[in-house]
Protein backbone atom coordinates (compact mmCIF):
# COMPACT_ATOMS: atom_id res chain seq x y z
CA UNK A 1 0.00 0.00 0.00
CA UNK A 2 2.68 2.38 0.75
CA UNK A 3 4.25 1.95 -3.03
CA UNK A 4 0.48 3.14 -4.53
CA UNK A 5 -0.28 5.86 -1.60
CA UNK A 6 3.54 7.57 -2.59
CA UNK A 7 2.56 6.84 -6.36
CA UNK A 8 -0.71 8.34 -5.93
CA UNK A 9 0.34 11.09 -3.96
CA UNK A 10 3.06 12.50 -6.44
CA UNK A 11 0.37 12.26 -9.19
CA UNK A 12 -1.81 14.61 -7.37
CA UNK A 13 1.24 17.23 -5.93
CA UNK A 14 1.78 17.04 -9.86
CA UNK A 15 -1.41 18.21 -11.24
CA UNK A 16 -2.95 20.04 -8.33
CA UNK A 17 -4.22 23.04 -10.05
CA UNK A 18 -6.16 20.45 -12.05
CA UNK A 19 -8.95 19.36 -9.41
CA UNK A 20 -12.06 20.87 -8.08
CA UNK A 21 -10.80 21.02 -4.95
CA UNK A 22 -7.09 21.80 -4.29
CA UNK A 23 -7.06 20.18 -0.28
CA UNK A 24 -8.68 17.22 -1.09
CA UNK A 25 -8.05 14.83 -4.02
CA UNK A 26 -10.39 11.73 -4.44
CA UNK A 27 -9.24 8.99 -6.42
CA UNK A 28 -12.30 9.47 -8.64
CA UNK A 29 -11.00 12.63 -9.33
CA UNK A 30 -7.63 11.41 -10.72
CA UNK A 31 -9.17 8.12 -12.63
CA UNK A 32 -11.53 10.46 -14.21
CA UNK A 33 -8.76 12.93 -15.45
CA UNK A 34 -6.77 10.08 -16.70
CA UNK A 35 -4.13 10.41 -14.68
CA UNK A 36 -4.55 7.44 -13.12
CA UNK A 37 -5.65 3.87 -13.10
CA UNK A 38 -7.72 2.16 -10.56
CA UNK A 39 -5.11 0.94 -7.40
CA UNK A 40 -5.38 -2.58 -7.62
CA UNK A 41 -6.03 -4.01 -3.39
CA UNK A 42 -2.40 -4.82 -2.72
CA UNK A 43 -3.44 -7.62 0.11
CA UNK A 44 -6.72 -8.90 -1.92
CA UNK A 45 -9.46 -8.71 -4.59
CA UNK A 46 -10.43 -6.28 -6.09
CA UNK A 47 -9.70 -2.70 -5.92
CA UNK A 48 -8.81 0.67 -3.71
CA UNK A 49 -12.16 2.21 -3.16
CA UNK A 50 -12.47 5.31 -5.56
CA UNK A 51 -14.51 7.36 -3.08
CA UNK A 52 -12.53 6.27 0.47
CA UNK A 53 -9.10 6.79 -1.25
CA UNK A 54 -7.75 10.32 -1.41
CA UNK A 55 -5.40 13.06 -0.48
CA UNK A 56 -5.43 15.94 1.72
CA UNK A 57 -3.22 19.11 1.26
CA UNK A 58 -2.51 21.13 4.48
CA UNK A 59 0.48 23.30 4.42
CA UNK A 60 1.37 22.10 1.23
CA UNK A 61 2.13 18.97 2.69
CA UNK A 62 0.33 15.62 1.19
CA UNK A 63 -1.14 13.42 3.35
CA UNK A 64 -2.64 9.78 1.72
CA UNK A 65 -5.76 7.84 2.88
CA UNK A 66 -6.47 4.84 0.64
CA UNK A 67 -9.06 1.98 1.94
CA UNK A 68 -8.64 -0.85 0.05
CA UNK A 69 -10.99 -3.72 1.02
CA UNK A 70 -11.05 -3.74 4.84
CA UNK A 71 -7.72 -2.30 5.12
CA UNK A 72 -7.36 1.71 5.63
CA UNK A 73 -3.67 3.69 5.92
CA UNK A 74 -5.39 6.82 7.08
CA UNK A 75 -4.03 10.43 6.57
CA UNK A 76 -0.10 9.47 5.77
CA UNK A 77 2.69 11.54 4.97
CA UNK A 78 4.42 9.73 2.24
CA UNK A 79 7.28 10.72 3.62
CA UNK A 80 7.20 9.16 6.79
CA UNK A 81 8.82 6.17 7.20
CA UNK A 82 6.05 4.37 9.78
CA UNK A 83 2.51 3.61 8.00
CA UNK A 84 -0.13 2.07 10.44
CA UNK A 85 -2.45 0.31 8.84
CA UNK A 86 -6.05 -0.17 10.32
CA UNK A 87 -8.72 -3.20 9.56
CA UNK A 88 -11.96 -1.65 9.16
CA UNK A 89 -15.91 -2.45 8.96
CA UNK A 90 -17.95 -0.63 6.30
CA UNK A 91 -20.13 2.38 6.97
CA UNK A 92 -23.45 1.57 8.18
CA UNK A 93 -25.93 3.77 9.99
CA UNK A 94 -26.94 1.69 12.78
CA UNK A 95 -24.42 1.58 15.75
CA UNK A 96 -22.72 -1.32 16.61
CA UNK A 97 -21.19 -1.17 20.17
CA UNK A 98 -17.81 -1.61 18.57
CA UNK A 99 -17.70 0.83 16.26
CA UNK A 100 -15.10 3.50 17.48
CA UNK A 101 -15.61 5.90 14.41
CA UNK A 102 -18.58 8.22 13.60
CA UNK A 103 -19.01 10.01 10.64
CA UNK A 104 -21.92 12.25 9.01
CA UNK A 105 -22.11 11.06 5.47
CA UNK A 106 -24.59 12.13 2.20
CA UNK A 107 -27.15 11.91 -0.45
CA UNK A 108 -29.01 13.58 -2.70
CA UNK A 109 -33.09 12.92 -3.10
CA UNK A 110 -34.59 13.47 -6.68
CA UNK A 111 -37.53 12.18 -7.86
CA UNK A 112 -38.48 10.71 -4.95
CA UNK A 113 -35.00 7.97 -4.98
CA UNK A 114 -31.38 8.54 -3.94
CA UNK A 115 -29.58 9.89 -6.37
CA UNK A 116 -26.25 7.92 -5.33
CA UNK A 117 -26.34 4.10 -4.62
CA UNK A 118 -24.21 5.05 -1.18
CA UNK A 119 -23.80 7.68 1.30
CA UNK A 120 -20.44 9.27 1.13
CA UNK A 121 -18.12 12.03 2.50
CA UNK A 122 -19.37 15.90 2.04
CA UNK A 123 -16.21 16.74 -0.35
CA UNK A 124 -16.83 13.47 -2.41
CA UNK A 125 -20.21 13.98 -2.52
CA UNK A 126 -19.63 17.81 -3.84
CA UNK A 127 -17.41 16.59 -6.39
CA UNK A 128 -19.87 13.96 -7.49
CA UNK A 129 -23.13 16.16 -7.52
CA UNK A 130 -20.79 18.48 -9.53
CA UNK A 131 -20.23 16.01 -11.80
CA UNK A 132 -23.42 14.43 -12.40
CA UNK A 133 -25.29 17.62 -12.87
CA UNK A 134 -22.72 19.40 -15.09
CA UNK A 135 -22.37 21.95 -12.14
CA UNK A 136 -19.45 23.95 -10.44
CA UNK A 137 -20.87 23.46 -6.67
CA UNK A 138 -17.78 24.27 -3.65
CA UNK A 139 -20.36 23.52 -0.55
CA UNK A 140 -23.22 21.48 0.36
CA UNK A 141 -25.41 24.99 0.34
CA UNK A 142 -24.58 25.49 -3.25
CA UNK A 143 -26.58 22.31 -4.18
CA UNK A 144 -30.22 23.19 -5.69
CA UNK A 145 -30.64 20.16 -8.21
CA UNK A 146 -31.93 18.06 -5.47
CA UNK A 147 -32.53 17.33 -1.99
CA UNK A 148 -29.57 16.78 -0.10
CA UNK A 149 -29.82 14.24 2.88
CA UNK A 150 -27.09 13.72 5.71
CA UNK A 151 -26.69 10.95 8.15
CA UNK A 152 -24.48 9.49 10.51
CA UNK A 153 -22.63 6.57 9.86
CA UNK A 154 -20.46 3.89 12.19
CA UNK A 155 -17.46 1.49 11.72
CA UNK A 156 -14.87 0.05 13.55
CA UNK A 157 -11.48 0.86 13.26
CA UNK A 158 -8.57 -1.46 14.56
CA UNK A 159 -4.78 -0.94 14.03
CA UNK A 160 -3.33 -3.74 13.09
CA UNK A 161 0.50 -2.39 12.55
Amino acid sequence: MRKDSIVFSKIVASNISSFHNSNIVYLQEVIDAGLINKIKNPVGDGYCSNSESFVHVLNNNFYVTLKCGNLLIDNVDTASEKINIYRVSEWDFNKGENDSEERVLYNCFDNKKDVFDFYTDKYYFIYMISKKYHSSVSSIEDISSCEVVSKNFYRTKMRIT
